[in-house]
């Protein structure tokens, strides 16, 4: 994903909170509720046709899938504040890199650009060579 789709993503992420895990919760309590709307219903039908034995167990099977309703409500509001938790933190840490990037362009503006090239070669240089040695001794990484 390019830098200013991520960084799109993950402001929309941010202010509403939507991930896949929270749309799957979602749909899972949509149909807890749908469940227990109907054996609500069976129950209220069995209870007005005959007052007897049936009507006990869809009651209890409404209640079982109200309770299965209110535990995914729940997991998707948890869910749903970690998802816009970890959306922030990685947004600011994207302002962080922004910042350094204006600040690297406002030295380059005061020292001038002709000036700061070698400079910025070098730093660059010992940078990758730092990377390097300190990569030694570890195992290779893949996500690179």
């Amino acid at each position: 994903m390019s830098g200013w789709a991520r960084y799109l993503a993950l402001t929309a992420k941010a202010k509403t909170g939507v991930s896949p895990g929270i749309l799957i919760g979602a749909v899972l309590a949509a149909a807890f509720l749908v469940a227990m709307l109907v054996f609500v219903s069976l129950a209220l039908f069995i209870l007005l046709a005959e007052y007897v034995g049936p009507l006990r167990s869809a009651l209890i099977m409404s209640g079982g899938f109200l309770v299965l309703a209110l535990i995914a409500a729940v997991a998707t509001m948890v869910a749903r504040r970690r998802a816009m938790a970890r959306a922030q933190q990685a947004l600011a840490a994207q302002a962080a890199s922004l910042e350094t990037l204006t600040l690297g362009l406002k030295v380059g503006q005061i020292l001038g650009w002709r000036r700061l090239a070698p400079i910025a070669a070098v730093a660059l240089i010992a940078a990758s060579l730092a990377r390097e040695w300190g990569r030694r001794g570890k195992p290779a990484d893949t996500e690179d």
